[in-house]
């Protein structure tokens, strides 16, 4: 301890090794919190108002909870690129995809777009995606040619980290 608090050497955190082990348990060590901000970065043939850019997070162990809103500039959205976004922290490479746990997003004129907006986050991706649910029940990935200077888009989501 210190007139800081408690700290610990790098590696190194709190053990809950004394409690019960579930088959599978890789680990009882908390050696990670961690709070911050991060500017959006959108894909190829999109960019942001930077007004209307913020991000921020949370991150515990592996897992990172997001928070943070868009909206595109006076140029809004060109070509037929899928709508990515930089995470703070890679995903982890996972053999099913590292889809977003608990989601969140609310947006408004997103062109051709249901009711229905999510975040994906792919194995090993240092993006995530917008996608949307479709008539027919399909997932659709947004494109830049949905997205327009009208556009605003806030998001919450979890997933996790590599490391």
């Amino acid at each position: 301890t210190s007139n800081d608090g408690l700290k610990f050497p790098d590696g190194k955190g709190i053990d809950f090794s004394a409690d019960g082990n579930n088959a599978g348990m890789e680990s009882e060590l908390l050696d990670d919190y961690e709070e911050g901000q991060f500017t959006l970065e959108p894909n190829a043939n999109l960019t942001f108002d930077s007004s209307w850019n913020s991000g921020s997070y949370i991150k515990i162990g592996k897992l990172v909870h997001v928070r943070g809103y868009f909206s595109p500039d006076s140029t809004g959205g060109t070509g037929t690129d899928n709508v990515q976004i930089t995470l703070p922290f890679s995903a982890e490479n996972a053999a099913e995809h590292a889809t977003s746990g608990a989601n969140g997003i609310m947006h408004r004129n997103i062109d051709g777009v249901g009711d229905v907006v999510c975040a994906w986050v792919a194995g090993n991706a240092t993006t995530f995606w917008l996608f949307t649910c479709q008539d027919n029940g399909a997932w659709a990935a947004i494109n830049n040619s949905n997205i327009s200077d009208a556009t605003e888009c806030y998001f919450s989501f979890t997933y996790r980290a590599a490391s």
